[in-house]
């Protein structure tokens, strides 16, 4: 039912779209029993107030079952109960009074369905009530009150003047409650408040009582629900809105944002009024900001620890102010000053901080800074421990000296003083003293950071013999600097004498490096002091030995000593110490000394140089032409380390530093390598024994050369090879030399297209490589190689003959066309103008031999044929050859050959073969006895022939000629009128038979029409009935079915409750009366030729589905 088909007027259609379900059984008639009507005032139970601003509400009133025409009520004044307003709204007045109908589908009486009552939503009315569920039996009006009071339904009439029952019919509308906050004259945001203060808020509550307030609080991002319940006034016994005001005291313990807001109201009779409907001139919400305390306290002083100063100096005492606003700014800070013998007391001016910070004051007096006071703007503050500073003030520091001679004890004379210092005060402490010899001062110093109290300082002269002054010149500790110490006490005189005394002139701190070619001695610089000729005596140390060494009568201030190197140290290396043991002068004044010591480091090992690794080897070293190698070469010895080196083929040296120990010597020529000579870092020349390396010499370089079988050498340098045939094989196989693995690098071109051909490359471990001649297309292919590569060398070949060897192409033949040609029984094969011929292709060198066979489906033997054909183009034609049978027959190519002997290359792509269909005369024939049908009805003829048919039909005047590929040709009747079949042809139209007894007279489906054509619903009292018509179309007599069901409830079908079939029925119209309630409807009906609903099709019918 729901495929598409063709149908008469070829076009593809659907069976129902034909049918048209709806236009055949239209309509039908429900019978309702009127129940009885009520109406109620406020169904829902809603609660309603007038809000500022609006003029008047509108009260749902529920009715059942009855459309009202007029409606009565009245509005009782809250205030005075002696007030009352009647108000009357008749059927005229509906639209534009206080009356407003609201109904769903199915009312007033003229609007009902035909299905039965079903539940339906309202819309909320404009005052935003929840919305109503009602029966399609339901509806809802609206009055509409303009003032508050006790409104009362008094009556409501029907369309007949019947008053219908009221159920509910009183509701209270008040004044809406109204709240709003009094905190102050000023605007909110304005009231300064600070933490821990208090204030009293108002709520100012309107509306009928009790009423209750939900307001809320909110700090540091917490919001905290608060109440006030059961408001009301005990004196007032209006029934109206009243007026109360609430007081609310507000505390504001910590400081931060602190916002108060209303939530709600509520009235006594459940008004509710959010903070969002309340009027604009209402406070609802408001935010205090409530300043911190400001702190204030010393930060780094107290009288736990005080701060000290110097005496007649002044010193920062850092404070620090916080917890601060900085609306609050700025803050005043009060001092109080009390001298330490607290008999002085003084406020100190206050100190103004305009940002929380630390902030430092300067003091230049003793004594205790007391914190009295810290305030703000707004806002007094704490002052926090510490509150007290104590400050004191450091003693002056004091100094006591004595000098005690330094004397010789083996000669016998003073050689200094030893000042004894004893110091009073804070350390560190610092002395300067002034030296002067002869008057004159020679040298001035300062010793500071001296943190004891008793301090010795060792004064000896260092200009030699004459009369010395020491002087303490100043001194300070850690507070006082530079004190004068007394005169009398810290000056001391003393006359120095010539005394004998040696030292050993150090080059530097660290020990002397001796090297394996320094010698086997060391001269070392004395320095000599007091009266000539001096004796000296040093000792010489080493591992194994100690000895003394003596030197007498030495003359001169500076003098060299030779040492000799320890006998154990001389020859194996290592260290050993020079000291000074004592010296005496001329006066036979012998002193001992105790000089530091000089160090010797002697090194004995000399540097090694030699080849290793492949280079100390006997076997060659092969390297490739151009490129270098690596000789390694080992030394020993202190780095860096010089060796010196030549090829004995050219004698040229070459030196190279070492600087680990071992070294590449980079060489790229053929021949041996030797060491000549090695040199330590100290220039001590080393053992190399001009050792000789192993042989270096190149690898030879690879070729490539085409074999003498590749063919003839002709004068251009080309190599011309035999040809061969499409598809053959051959190969050649180059002569290669060097060392494996080779590449060969070519070039395949085919002639005409030289730029197409890629670079190709063909490995081989082997001294031959085979090049694979391609053989596809046909053509002359070039072979040219330019380059090759070994293990070790890559090189180009630019001298190197191509290779050409041409392709010769095979033949083919193939038919142009793959298309069925047609043709009729006992035609012969031959050439036709007008119709497709078998058109023969044919490619290579002509003349060609063509071998072609012919063969029926049904047959097993085939007929053969050879032609000798001279052009590349032939239309198949044996005029000897008769279609004696009807059936496909199938002519093939066999095979083929062209001028140049080389075998055919068949091809699947290549039509090889072609099918011609012979058919008998076609034929068409009813498959049904019948010639009346109707509309909706499918038309089906069995075709005889071979597919594809052409049908050339006649339907009311006209022709129509489709192609049917299938033996099974049918078509919907899609309207009313006469079809005829005129003619059948297949095979493209060539074998046509002429017909003249195929008809078919297709007729329109019959109709049943109800009231007239739409669902009417007709409402009747009990005891009344109503008239039911039936109006038919089509061809009498009729047969048709009725039936009464159940109104539809919920958009489900009733329950069916009486059925009745009439036949034989003559009119166009049937008519009958009844008193039951129900839905009548027409089920079938049928006239003449056909029915509806028709007979659903037994038989198989082809379909042609999009």
């Amino acid at each position: 039912m729901f495929d598409y088909q063709l149908s008469i007027s070829e076009h593809r259609v659907r069976v129902q779209d034909v049918v048209q379900p709806r236009s055949h059984i239209m309509g039908q008639h429900t019978v309702r029993l009127s129940p009885v009507s009520t109406a109620e005032l406020n169904p829902q139970g809603m609660r309603y107030c007038f809000a500022a601003g609006h003029k008047s509400i509108s009260i749902p009133v529920l009715v059942n079952n009855t459309v009202p025409h007029s409606i009565k009520f009245s509005i009782e004044s809250l205030d005075d109960a002696s007030d009352i307003r009647y108000i009357s709204v008749d059927r005229h007045g509906l639209g534009n009074l206080a009356l407003v109908q609201r109904y769903p589908s199915g009312m007033p009486e003229e609007e009902f369905g035909p299905e039965p009552p079903q539940r339906k939503v309202i819309e909320s009315n404009p005052e935003g009530q929840t919305p109503l569920q009602l029966e399609d039996t339901k509806g809802l009006v609206y009055i509409k009150v303009d003032r508050p009071g006790i409104v009362r339904l008094d009556s409501i009439l029907d369309s007949e003047d019947e008053e219908i029952h009221i159920a509910g019919g009183t509701i209270t509308i008040p004044e809406c409650p109204n709240v709003s906050l009094e905190v102050d004259s000023r605007e909110p945001h304005a009231i300064p408040k600070c933490q821990g203060d208090t204030f009293e808020g108002t709520l100012v509550v309107k509306g009928m009582p009790p009423l209750s307030v939900h307001y809320w609080r909110e700090f540091d991002g917490k919001r905290e629900d608060l109440y006030a319940n059961g408001i009301d006034d005990d004196l007032n016994t209006s029934r109206g809105a009243q007026v109360i005001q609430v007081p609310v005291p507000l505390e504001l313990p910590k400081a931060g944002s602190y916002s108060y807001g209303l939530t709600s109201v509520t009235d006594g009779l459940g008004n509710t009024v959010t903070e969002g409907h309340l009027p604009s001139a209402s406070l609802s919400s408001f935010t205090v900001n409530v300043l911190s305390q400001p702190n204030v306290q010393w930060t780094t002083c107290s009288v736990e620890r005080p701060r000290s100063m110097a005496k007649g100096a002044s010193m920062s005492l850092p404070l620090r102010v916080s917890n601060g606003n900085a609306s609050d700014a700025p803050w005043d800070v009060q001092i109080q000053h009390i001298s330490p013998d607290g008999k002085a007391s003084k406020q100190l001016r206050p100190v103004s901080f305009h940002t929380l910070r630390t902030q430092s004051i300067e003091v230049t007096e003793p004594g205790d800074y007391t914190l009295t006071g810290v305030g703000g703007k707004l806002c007094d503050g704490i002052v926090k421990e510490p509150e007290v500073c104590r400050v004191l003030v450091w003693p002056e520091p004091s100094m006591q000296v004595e000098f005690e001679p330094m004397v010789d004890k083996n000669c016998e004379v003073e050689t200094g003083f030893m000042a004894h210092i004893v110091f009073q005060g804070t350390p560190p402490f610092y002395i300067s003293y002034s030296v002067k010899k002869d008057g004159r001062v020679v040298d001035t110093r300062n010793i500071p950071n001296i943190q004891n109290t008793q301090y010795d300082l060792q004064l000896e002269p260092n200009q030699g013999p004459g009369s010395y002054q020491y002087s303490l010149t100043e001194f300070g500790d850690n507070h006082y600097k530079k004190q004068k110490p007394a005169q009398q006490t810290s000056t001391a005189t003393q006359v120095v004498h010539t005394h004998a005394d040696a030292d050993l002139v150090r080059p530097s701190a660290q020990p002397l490096k001796l090297w394996s070619c320094s010698g086997d001695s060391l001269d070392i610089d004395l320095k000599l002091q007091g009266v000539a000729p001096w004796n000296i005596e040093l000792q010489i140390s080493s591992p194994h030995e100690t000895k003394p060494l003596r030197l007498t009568g030495i003359t001169s201030k500076d003098y060299q000593v030779s040492i000799p190197l320890p006998s154990d140290v001389h020859e194996y290396g290592g260290h050993f110490d020079i000291a000074l043991v004592s010296v005496e002068d001329k006066k036979g004044c012998r002193r001992a000394l105790n000089r530091p010591r000089i160090g010797v480091d002697v090194s004995r090992n000399k540097a090694t140089a030699r080849f290793t690794g492949a280079a100390a080897g006997m076997r060659d070293v092969h390297i490739i032409q151009g490129k270098s190698t690596k000789l390694p070469v080992r030394v020993t010895g202190d780095g860096p380390i010089r060796v010196r080196w030549e090829n004995l083929d050219d004698g040229v040296p070459h030196w190279t530093t070492v600087r680990g120990q071992s070294e590449d010597l980079t060489v790229s020529h053929a021949g041996r390598y030797r060491l000549l000579e090695v040199v330590d870092a100290h220039g001590c020349a080393g053992y190399c024994d001009e050792q000789i390396s192993a042989p270096i010499t190149f690898i030879d370089r690879p070729s490539v050369h085409w074999p003498t079988t590749a063919g003839e050498q002709v004068q251009n340098g080309k190599i011309v090879r035999k040809a061969i045939c499409e598809g053959g094989s051959d190969h050649v196989d180059l002569e290669l030399s060097g060392t494996p693995l080779f590449t060969v690098n070519y070039k395949h071109e085919l002639e005409g297209h030289a730029s197409e051909a890629p670079p190709l490359e063909i490995a081989s471990p082997l001294k031959s490589a085979r090049i694979e001649l391609v053989s596809s297309p046909p053509g002359k292919h070039l072979y040219s190689i330019y380059g090759m590569k070994d293990t070790n060398y890559d090189i180009r070949t630019p001298n190197l003959p191509s290779l050409e060897q041409e392709v010769l192409a095979k033949p083919s033949a193939s038919f142009k066309s793959d298309a069925r040609l047609p043709f009729c029984l006992h035609d012969s094969l031959i050439r036709r103008k007008g119709f497709p011929n078998a058109e023969l292709a044919l490619k290579g060198k002509a003349p060609f031999e063509v071998t072609l066979s012919i063969k029926n489906s049904d047959s097993t033997s085939r007929r053969t044929e050879t032609i000798l054909v001279t052009s590349n183009q032939w239309d198949v034609e044996f005029p000897a050859y008769t279609f004696d049978k009807i059936g496909p027959h199938a002519v093939r190519i066999e095979s083929v050959k062209d001028a140049n002997g080389c075998p055919e290359m068949p091809s699947e792509s290549e039509q090889r073969s072609l099918f011609m269909d012979v058919a008998e005369t076609a034929a068409i024939l009813p498959m049904e006895t019948r010639t009346d049908y109707c509309v909706g009805d499918t038309l089906q003829y069995q075709l005889e022939g071979t597919s594809p048919w052409i049908v050339t039909y006649d339907f009311n005047g006209r022709e129509s000629r489709p192609t049917s590929k299938s033996a099974k040709f049918s078509r919907v009747a899609e309207k009313a009128g006469t079809f005829t079949v005129k003619s059948i042809s297949h095979q493209n139209n060539l074998c046509i038979t002429q017909v003249d007894s195929v008809k078919a007279v297709i007729h329109d489906l019959p109709s049943a029409i109800i009231s007239p054509g739409r669902a009417s619903v007709e409402s009747i009292r009990e005891g009344d009935q109503a008239e039911i018509v039936f109006a038919f179309t089509g061809e009498p007599p009729f047969t048709f079915t009725y039936q009464r069901s159940e109104i539809s409830k919920k958009g489900k079908a009733g329950k069916v409750l009486e059925t009745h079939t009439i036949t034989g029925h003559k009119d166009k119209e049937y008519r009958f009366s009844s008193a039951l309630e129900g839905t009548w409807t027409v089920t079938f009906v049928a006239d003449k030729y056909c029915r509806y609903p028709p007979v659903p099709p037994s038989t198989e019918v082809t379909v042609e589905t999009i």
